[in-house]
């Protein structure tokens, strides 16, 4: 549950701005009322005779509550300055406030509408899961196997010429399960990704340990390895495989292929 922010309201009088007026009122009166009283007091004195021996002496308390009135009446301008600015800042606050309210309930809603669609895509990626286990094996795609051709085989030169084509991106080099593959990168980790449309499998046993061991998975014994080829390479496969009826096609560091045992039709 969220909270409501869609009624704040300042609580107390003054921010609202009644208790000012109120208390400037009040004030105000008190000092009428005070003004009136020593108007009376000075007709009073006035009203004594000359050679009366209080006249002075009350004269000169009127001048000192006239002085006090006037002292009284700066202090209550300044009070009534800071109490302006108080009921500003209150003002201020308050419109701050319904702001973030506003706002917090915008995110909400938005979080809300997030949470529906992770929950759609959460569902969506569960169904294609079960699909995927429910699919029959006729059903998965595997990538065509190349060099089939019987009487040929296809390597490297040796582990390290496979390992250095790898790093220099040349080849891509491929572990393939059913619908999964992870292929080599030029650090000799592996990246998750889908199987290629063709390889050129390679014998378990050909393929250097540094590679096995990178695989993310237990089941490298159940891999499919392979290889997938730029187009040069191929073009001399192809070309090697046509001059001759079989042999050992073996891939160089530089990336050029050469035949070993090679037999020709006309041996």
């Amino acid at each position: 549950m969220y909270p409501s922010y869609s009624n704040i309201e300042p609580t107390d009088p003054f921010l609202q701005g009644d208790g000012g007026d109120s208390l400037q009122t009040d004030v105000m009166r008190f000092m009428a009322i005070l003004g009136f009283c020593l108007l009376a007091i000075f007709a009073l004195v006035q009203s004594l005779p000359q050679d009366d021996p209080q006249r002075e002496a009350l004269s000169a308390q009127i001048s000192q509550l006239t002085q006090q009135r006037e002292q009284h009446r700066a202090e209550l301008s300044q009070l009534h300055q800071q109490l302006e600015q108080a009921a500003a800042r209150a003002q201020q606050m308050t419109q701050s406030a319904r702001e973030s309210a506003t706002t917090i309930q915008q995110q909400r809603r938005q979080i809300e509408a997030l949470s529906g669609q992770l929950a759609s895509v959460t569902e969506q990626r569960k169904n294609s899961r079960e699909a995927q286990a429910q699919r029959r094996p006729s059903d998965t795609t595997q990538p065509t196997k190349l060099l089939r051709q019987p009487g040929f085989t296809l390597r490297f030169a040796s582990d390290q010429v496979l390992l250095q084509l790898i790093r220099q991106r040349r080849i891509g080099f491929f572990a393939i399960s059913g619908e999964m593959a992870w292929r080599a990168t030029s650090a000799l980790s592996y990246i998750e990704q889908r199987p290629p449309s063709q390889i050129h499998e390679m014998s378990a046993a050909t393929v250097p340990s540094a590679l096995i061991n990178a695989l993310p998975t237990s089941r490298a014994d159940k891999m499919t390895w392979g290889v997938v080829l730029p187009a040069a390479i191929q073009t001399e496969i192809k070309q090697l495989m046509q001059q001759h009826r079989q042999g050992d096609l073996v891939i160089d560091r530089h990336g050029k292929v050469h035949i070993k045992g090679a037999v020709s039709d006309e041996d």
